[in-house]
């Protein structure tokens, strides 16, 4: 009894170590392994311009104010773009303190606030707190670096 009570206690302790994450970069809860391939239905700008200090570049305030993203521009880089894990998008892609935010919604109901970078990195927080992860490298919007 005793070591049936231990074996299933022990693979209680082995389920519950697999299906939370010790990596932030690892997992679901994370953004990285779920899909999310809902339409944007609408997006607005909320401010152009900005400059950020969680991010290491040469770029000044000055330069950033020139980051001006059109609702043309907004919306072909969520129609083009791809997810990217946050592995990759804290790590592995250019950045840039120069970015842009606003609000979208998408069709299958989920609203949520995004930013975009000039090099291109685009995020949107839902309402439910999920992040999700972009980059587009196609987008042609002449504010964007060249890729």
């Amino acid at each position: 009894m005793v070591k049936c009570f231990a074996l299933s206690l022990l693979a209680a302790f082995s389920i519950a170590a697999v299906a939370t994450p010790t990596d932030p970069y690892e997992g679901e809860k994370y953004g990285e392994s779920r899909p999310y391939s809902s339409t944007v239905k609408s997006v607005d700008i909320t401010r152009n311009g900005l400059w950020t200090d969680h991010v290491s570049s040469d770029e000044t305030p000055e330069h950033c104010a020139g980051f001006i993203l059109r609702l043309a521009d907004v919306r072909e880089y969520f129609r083009v773009s791809r997810r990217a894990s946050l592995k990759e998008y804290g790590h592995d892609l250019d950045m840039s303190r120069c970015h842009a935010i606003g609000r979208i919604r998408f069709a299958n109901g989920d609203r949520g606030e995004w930013e975009i970078d000039r090099a291109r990195r685009g995020s949107v927080r839902l309402s439910d707190g999920r992040m999700l992860y972009f980059y587009c490298e196609a987008c042609q919007a002449k504010a964007f670096y060249e890729p």
